[in-house]
């Protein structure tokens, strides 16, 4: 299992947000999401959904977990990727995540 690609310059967080800016769905995801997102876990999450089911929740969800995580990217990441990134999340997932690192 492995990443080779995370949303972590600007500009592919840019590119990552217009993308999820509407539905992405399974039969195109991998394509797309390839060189900004490129993980085996999400893919294989990607791939056990209909062709037609929209896949943006899934990258939601390892988006927040590679925020939780920066300590762990064999990437540096710039700052406004990060922020790009949190965007995408929902408010909830933001809060936790600064409530948990405040204690």
């Amino acid at each position: 299992m492995g990443t080779w690609s995370q949303p972590n310059t600007a500009k592919k967080a840019h590119q990552l947000k217009k993308l999820m800016s509407e539905p992405l769905l399974k039969n195109q995801a991998c394509e797309k999401l390839y060189h900004l997102v490129g993980d085996d876990d999400l893919f294989d999450f990607i791939q056990e959904l209909e062709p037609t089911d929209d896949v943006r929740y899934l990258v939601q969800s390892h988006i927040e977990t590679t925020l939780n995580n920066l300590n762990r990217s064999f990437l540096k990441w710039e700052e406004d990727a990060i922020t790009t990134c949190e965007s995408l999340l929902p408010a909830s997932a933001i809060s936790l995540q600064k409530r948990t690192e405040s204690k």
